[in-house]
């Protein structure tokens, strides 16, 4: 998509370019590993956000934070399960 949107994350014309299709973007999750691209990114885009974080880094004070931090993908899907109260 983002070739044929001529945008990269973070920029918001790529998200833009999602909502037009009638996906809410406020609705998703972004889970990503890079601060800037990924988390920065989808909160700029009005997205939840959850930094894999798995070399235990600081993350970056200059962008926005992340909704939550996971070291792992099983971790945050986890976080998300329980935040919608799935078993």
């Amino acid at each position: 998509m983002s070739e044929e949107v001529g945008a990269r994350k973070p920029d918001r014309a790529l998200f833009a370019a999602v909502e037009a299709t009638g996906f809410r973007v406020a609705r998703a999750v972004m889970l990503g590993d890079q601060p800037l691209v990924d988390i920065h990114g989808g909160k700029r885009a009005g997205m939840t956000a959850a930094w894999i974080n798995r070399r235990a880094e600081t993350y970056p004070q200059e962008l926005l934070p992340p909704d939550f931090e996971a070291a792992d993908l099983v971790e945050a899907i986890r976080h998300i399960q329980q935040q919608a109260g799935l078993p």
